[in-house]
């Protein structure tokens, strides 16, 4: 006869799968993801694709930087698979293999580790996943995440047990997947793996071994950097900026997660109750707890060392931001790995998924009312043309469901959306040495003035209805709830 008991290795497996499928319904069914960034990367990611394309005027505005460098996967893959598939599915695969690579670390976790009971703990993951990091949009780090966890677990695996050519080979291809996707999660990668090797008891020729992974990582990320980076932009007084956050604000980002993104304005207390729910299960399992059952140093040494980094490393250093609450992420997913030695009993298994379930169509709810805030700037790209210059005025940028402090920034870059939507044009981008495409240098763009006058449209938002507003060259076109187009017909198109 077949046993079809319902084992709790077999339970937790159904519950990653289920985890994920509602984690693929966040991404998939809300028509634009709710990313903050995400409409620059994903254009830039277009122009690779549609660069020689001559419907498009792209090739007479940007020229092509180097791609086989990190900060790059996203435009990698997503500009090869736009060639075959729209833009925007191609966008959203992207984000669903970030999600799918840690459903991988998850079960590869489990696989893993020694214990006769499954780690609940991970399933945490799947709303963590859901950050302040996916919300602002950082495509190339979201998906170094997973990557640095299955990076680290093979690198455990190497000190641990015995090396083997499929260890070798899967490590290779991380590490190289992991160079290609976020330069600041290699430098935690070096950090990391080194904690590991020197904290594990080895011999010496085994530490040799483990050692020399992120060692031949340091040489490449140095040659990297000195060969391919202008390093005088370091000099100059902006290259040399140093800032920290306020105390109460990073505060405030580290426990967005927990209160439904929301800390300054109005915090969503069904999202806390469920969080709440979710610590007191682990409490009592922690006091209930056996002396087999003991907190691993190593991964409780690798949380406290990124909290110490979250904590203690400036917001701004030079021309980067978000330095320090990049972290964020990491110690999430250290404190689920912390716990997952943690057993817990059947009763705690199922008020803790049916918790997770909750906080993931919140998650899905959020999603889809952030995408439908986009999605009003529709009605007015079906009015303008393609390979046209668009001046973007923001008086309100904020999303209405998260918090208007962290995310006052939230829409100020969906105008990119025609762009990408309607075709052609060069919007306003964020510029880094790290950015697959550049403006050639003899490029005539209107925007550069930042003169609406010079401008075929201006597309402004704002949340006041009654506000007024007129433009000395441009007459108005049409308005969609907080959107409205005005248009210049003497502005030749770029």
């Amino acid at each position: 006869m077949i046993n079809l008991r319902l084992t709790d290795n077999k339970f937790f497996i159904l519950s990653v799968l289920i985890f994920t499928g509602l984690g693929l319904a966040v991404i998939w069914i809300p028509r634009f993801p709710a990313m903050q960034d995400y409409p620059q990367h994903l254009f830039m990611a277009y122009v690779l694709s549609e660069y020689n394309n001559p419907a498009f005027n792209w090739n007479q505005l940007y020229d092509v930087n180097g791609l086989w460098g990190p900060n790059n996967l996203f435009y990698l893959i997503v500009s090869a698979l736009a060639v075959l598939i729209p833009i925007e599915i191609a966008g959203k695969i992207f984000i669903s293999l970030s999600l799918i690579l840690t459903t991988v670390f998850v079960l590869g976790w489990n696989h893993f580790r020694s214990t006769d009971y499954p780690p609940w703990s991970l399933l945490l993951l799947f709303p963590f996943f859901f950050s302040q990091i996916y919300y602002l949009g950082f495509t190339n780090y979201l998906i170094s995440i997973p990557l640095l966890f299955l990076l680290l677990l093979n690198h455990l695996i190497l000190v641990e047990e015995k090396p083997n050519f499929i260890t070798g080979t899967t490590y290779f291809f991380l590490a190289a997947f992991l160079f290609l996707s976020h330069p600041y999660t290699i430098l935690v990668y070096i950090v990391l793996s080194l904690t590991i090797s020197l904290s594990c008891r080895q011999t010496r020729h085994k530490l040799i071994i483990s050692i020399i992974p992120p060692v031949i990582t340091i040489a490449l990320f140095i040659a990297w950097f000195i060969f391919t980076f202008d390093n005088s932009a370091l000099l100059t007084a902006d290259g040399l900026r140093i800032g920290w956050w306020p105390g109460i604000g990073t505060v405030g980002y580290f426990i967005l997660p927990f209160v439904g993104m929301n800390v300054t304005g109005h915090i969503d207390y069904l999202t806390l109750v469920l969080w709440i729910v979710c610590v007191s299960l682990f409490t009592l399992a922690i006091l209930r707890r056996n002396r087999r059952e003991e907190f691993n140093l190593l991964y409780l040494r690798l949380f406290l060392l990124t909290f110490l980094g979250y904590v203690s490393l400036p917001f701004w250093l030079g021309d980067f931001s978000y330095f320090n609450v990049r972290m964020s992420i990491l110690c999430y997913f250290f404190l689920a790995i912390v716990l997952s030695g943690i057993k817990l009993p059947r009763f705690s298994i199922f008020v803790l998924f049916f918790v997770l379930c909750c906080l993931m169509l919140i998650t899905f709810k959020n999603h889809q009312s952030l995408s439908c805030e986009t999605e009003e700037l529709l009605p007015l790209l079906s009015h303008m043309q393609k390979n046209s210059s668009v001046c973007p005025i923001y008086l309100d940028a904020t999303p209405g469901s998260m918090d208007k402090v962290y995310f006052y920034q939230f829409h100020e870059h969906d105008h990119v959306y025609y762009n990408i939507i309607v075709g052609g044009g060069a919007p306003k981008l964020y510029v880094d040495q790290i950015k697959p495409i550049v403006l050639k240098h003899n490029s005539e763009l209107p925007r550069l003035s930042l003169k609406p006058e010079f401008y075929q449209y201006v597309l402004l938002r704002t949340n006041d209805p009654r506000a007024k507003f007129h433009f000395k060259k441009h007459h108005f076109k049409m308005e969609s709830k907080s959107w409205r187009l005005y248009e210049n017909d003497n502005v030749r198109k770029e």
